[in-house]
């Protein structure tokens, strides 16, 4: 099964990856801005390439 990350998901475990705080601020929505949205990247990729990822949150950030 997938999980799903938030952008705030991103920000902490970077954070805790490089060892330093990454500066965000949370503001208001702008006009336009959609609530919530999803998407299936990785199905695709399987199903096209036969390729699926292998890593988790974490080390993808440390790769980075």
């Amino acid at each position: 099964m997938l999980r799903g990350y938030s952008v705030l998901d991103l920000i902490h475990t970077f954070s805790l990856c490089c060892g330093r705080n990454v500066p965000f601020e949370v503001v208001a929505c702008r006009h336009g801005d959609v609530a919530e949205c999803y998407a299936a990247p990785p199905s695709y990729a399987n199903t096209v390439f036969s390729w699926q990822a292998e890593l988790g949150l974490r080390r993808m950030c440390e790769d980075a």
